[in-house]
């Protein structure tokens, strides 16, 4: 290799050296810019100067004197400040005189005394103009100015008292100095200090919930015959009164928090009878310790409606002393009359009277050709939606029965559950298709209208109905409802 080769490589070796210092000093340029800016924008967002610049030691201090106190005028003056227009200042000043000088619990101790008095700094939360105060209480000053010393603690400066200015007595642990004094032992190291309530803060909204109710007699299902007597009553109660804390229900509590109690008695969902009551024991048709009852054979509910046989429903609701009412709750029972006859006479005469050509057929067990045609339904009633109903009146003079019933209705998804006659059961079942064939034995007596109710599942739209019923297996008579 020549010498001149020799050299040009030695030029490009200097060369390539070159190209990492000059990439080093790049760097270095950029960086010391981005130092010199960056820091000089951060500093521009801090209106006055922090108090120290030392290092924080959250260490225990040896605190050998007592620590000074802090006027109450610089409170007053941080309001004034940030609300000179405001004309409750001397109030708010008040509150929080009263919030500082409260003691509270902590597990600071005071300086001499090794196990302390538990109290704990006042919350932000007392008073909302607090919030401004959090320079005031780091430099013990109304106004932010550098701490000359560099000691690395937090102790070292003027910090406001938890209680009024004293001349003699240690002081209350200052309320923003740091300690790792060691948690008592049966204190959790990882529980927060618990915090006092200010004295102007509203104490905890209590729970709200409507009350509770359910209807005790008579009890769901109960079938009463001639004789027997009807007992109403219900037991209800507000569970925000029995237990505010968390509003958990206590049924036996009857009566608390409750004002007023309204019974309905519905037939087919029609109410025969209404009232209220506003004392305990809560009684559908009067009295106290023992409700009053209501004979069956008596013929009439309290407020003089006529009581007739058949399937009734005792409603209830509750109303608390906020105000609110409760849910309904019902139970159903039955009422077995006897049937009603005829006044007697020496001719019986049937409830319509048919038309002088057309004899008055005599009871028999056995089918009699014409009873239909002194028999009318009509009266369409889509009821609630589960139910529909047909009035009938039976003009024959003696009862007659139902041997056969053919019906259809809207829909294919609610299946026909029950069948009744005046009240009673005459037929159950469950028939899904929108038609039925029913085979059954119920006896519709003389006089009238009786209901003749079919029951459904689920709720069913209140047209078509086609029905034909067939009586004493001789003959029938047809409705329908296609509005």
């Amino acid at each position: 290799m020549t010498e001149e080769e020799l050299n040009e490589r030695q030029r490009r070796r200097r060369a390539l050296l070159l190209i990492p210092l000059l990439l080093l000093g790049a760097a270095l340029c950029f960086w010391t810019l981005f130092a010199s800016v960056s820091l000089g924008e951060a500093e521009s967002f801090i209106p006055a100067p922090l108090g120290s610049d030392a290092l924080a030691n959250y260490g225990k201090d040896n605190i050998p004197g007592r620590l000074r106190s802090l006027s109450i005028s610089i409170v007053e003056a941080v309001i004034r400040d940030r609300d000179p227009e405001e004309e409750d200042i001397d109030s708010r000043v008040e509150d929080v005189s009263d919030s500082l000088k409260s003691p509270v619990p902590t597990v600071t101790p005071k300086p001499g005394d090794p196990t302390g008095t538990p109290t704990s700094p006042p919350t932000a939360t007392s008073t909302p103009d607090l919030s401004v105060t959090g320079t005031v209480t780091a430099t013990g000053s109304p106004s932010p100015s550098p701490i000359p010393s560099r000691t690395p603690t937090a102790t070292k400066t003027d910090v406001p008292t938890a209680g009024p200015t004293s001349t003699s007595g240690p002081s209350p642990t200052p309320s923003n100095t740091p300690t790792n004094t060691p948690t008592p032992s049966n204190t959790p190291t990882n529980t927060p200090t618990p915090s006092i309530t200010p004295t102007n803060m509203p104490s905890p909204t209590p729970c709200k919930v409507i009350p509770e109710l359910w209807v005790h007699f008579p009890v769901d299902g109960w079938i009463n015959n001639s004789g027997d007597e009807i007992v109403g009553e219900a037991h209800a109660w507000d569970p925000d009164n029995v237990n505010p804390s968390d509003c958990s229900p206590t049924p036996e509590k009857n009566g608390d928090g409750i004002v007023e109690v309204e019974f309905r008695v519905k037939q087919f969902g029609v109410p025969e009878f209404i009232s209220t009551d506003l004392t305990k024991k809560y009684c559908a048709f009067g009295g106290g310790s023992p409700c009053i009852v209501v004979p069956v054979n008596g013929g009439i509910w309290p407020d003089s409606t006529l009581i007739t046989g058949g399937i009734y429903e005792m409603h209830a609701r509750a109303k608390d002393d906020e105000g609110q009412w409760s849910l309904w709750d019902y139970t159903t029972f039955t009422i077995n009359l006897p049937t009603p006859t005829p006044t007697p006479s020496s001719t019986p005469t049937p409830t319509s009277v048919p038309p002088t050509d057309t004899p008055i057929p005599a009871p028999t067990d056995t089918p009699i050709p014409g009873v239909c045609a002194l028999i009318t339904i009509d009266n369409f009633d889509p009821g609630g939606g589960s139910y529909v109903t047909w009035d009938v009146i039976n003009a024959n003079g003696s009862t007659v029965t139902i041997t056969q019933i053919d019906i259809t209705w809207p829909g294919s998804n609610d299946s026909l559950e029950m069948f009744r006659v005046g009240g009673s059961v005459e037929w159950t079942g469950s028939d899904d298709e929108p038609s039925a064939n029913l085979s059954l034995s119920g006896n519709v007596s003389t006089g009238g209208p009786w209901k003749l109710r079919f029951e459904y599942e689920g709720s069913v739209a209140s047209s078509p109905y086609n029905v034909t019923f067939t009586f004493n297996g001789s003959c029938t008579v047809s409705a329908d409802h296609n509005s």
